[in-house]
């Protein structure tokens, strides 16, 4: 859960940045179509490009492995509480989980609801849509997948400029851009900049559906009056494209702007500079690390262990009788782990000298297992504390004999730290 979390954190980052890019240079032209395809291609940047850069670091950066070493592993001291506090780590975690329930939960609550609602009135079947009739005329007409629902009065009484509007939402394939908004909202719920996005895409679908109205040839004044009176009706969330969506002022005033030139559609490069700086600040070492603790951190039920910095270490405590041991001693340890250390593809390479140390974080518990695995700190090197993480999880695989406190077994803090660095041939 950690790696979705910090894997959320930066692709947020990257899409609120291209965002207020948009919103500076392209929000106002009246290029429909394009701007729709600059929002989507918004979100695909964001999300695909950390895993992308990932690659690319791994295939430019990293170390070729006969020319790396790992030197000095050894146990520098140990964090060592009986009664801890949880870690802040955990509580984000827990506390990101928590929203992420709420905003799926609501969001399979809207989904049941529409389903209920495009099955509870009298069906008419219409170049591949069904039109479905209701009898509320408090609900604002909307579309939804391949259903329109509009009430009998506006039916019958529009000259069909409603229908004309949410049928382009459905040959459009709007609700194909609302559920891909709908599910970034749910994992990047706690950043602002997903929501103003998920309302930006519901407005330029609005643009393109009163446009189609127009050009089909409706009087654009009857139709701004036609808006204007509909703009009193319930909606459903932005699951659905609805008739009488919100910033009405945007929408009348968008129609009346004559279409933006070809070349507007070059401010859509205003983007690449604000995604660049996004990379850098989520290269930052200091922003680096951070992510790279969330996303080694696991949920637990247990309180976890209060871990005092390294430059502390060792630590002692009068409460502990008996600290725990692996079996074997420090020794087997150390082997144990260091026959665990694997490196990536030994054709990449990586800078003579480059390196750094990574502490690796885990508990003891009462019966000899270990977990809670984590990086405390950061060498620098995302996939290196990664390797190190799974070279201690995985090497030490005995049972510890567990420290006790009062007589009791109780669960203890281990840190180790690993150093990396290359050299020359």
């Amino acid at each position: 859960m950690g790696e979705i979390l910090s894997y959320s954190m930066l692709a947020g980052l990257l899409m609120s940045a291209m965002y207020l890019a948009y919103r500076l240079f392209l929000a106002g032209e009246n290029q429909n179509v394009y701007n729709r395809s600059v929002l989507l291609l918004i979100y695909v940047v964001s999300f695909t490009a950390v895993p992308v850069m990932t690659w690319l670091c791994n295939y430019f950066s990293i170390a070729d492995s006969r020319n790396i070493v790992v030197e000095n592993l050894e146990i520098v001291g140990t964090s060592v509480v009986a009664v801890s506090k949880p870690e802040w780590r955990s509580v984000l975690l827990w506390v990101y989980i928590a929203g992420l329930c709420v905003v799926g939960l609501l969001t399979v609550v809207t989904w049941i609801r529409l389903l209920v609602k495009v099955h509870s009135g009298e069906r008419i079947v219409s170049d591949g849509c069904v039109i479905v009739l209701t009898d509320d005329d408090k609900l604002a007409p909307f579309s939804w997948m391949h259903y329109v629902v509009i009430s009998r009065h506006d039916y019958n009484n529009s000259s069909n400029a409603i229908l004309a509007h949410e049928l382009k939402h459905v040959t459009s394939h709007h609700w194909v851009d609302l559920l891909l908004a709908q599910i970034v909202c749910v994992l990047n719920w706690f950043n602002p900049f997903a929501w103003l996005m998920r309302e930006e895409l519901v407005l330029v679908h609005e643009y393109q559906a009163d446009s189609s109205v127009i050009e089909y040839g409706y009087n654009p004044q009857e139709y701004q009056m036609l808006l204007i009176k509909k703009a009193v009706g319930s909606r459903f969330p932005s699951l659905a494209n609805s008739l009488n969506h919100s910033n009405l002022k945007k929408r009348i005033t968008m129609m009346k702007k004559e279409k933006s030139g070809a070349g507007s559609k070059f401010k859509a490069l205003a983007l690449v500079p604000m995604l660049a700086l996004a990379l850098s600040v989520s290269a930052i070492p200091a922003v680096r690390s951070a992510v790279t603790a969330i996303s080694t951190s696991e949920v637990s039920k247990d309180k976890g262990s209060e871990k005092l910095p390294a430059d502390n270490l060792p630590v002692t405590n009068s409460n502990i009788e008996l600290m725990p041991k692996y079996p074997g001693g420090d020794a087997a340890l150390m082997r144990a782990v260091m026959e665990k250390v694997s490196f990536p593809n030994p054709e990449l390479k990586w800078k003579d000298g480059a390196g750094g140390t990574t502490i690796v974080g885990f508990s003891v518990m009462p019966d000899g297992t270990m977990s809670n695995f984590e990086c405390t700190h950061s060498c620098g090197y995302g996939d290196l504390d990664q390797i190190a993480i799974d070279a201690v999880k995985n090497g030490l695989t005995e049972k510890w004999i567990p420290g006790t406190s009062n007589g009791q077994p109780v669960a203890v803090r281990f840190n180790i730290p690993i150093m990396f660095k290359s050299k020359a041939k």
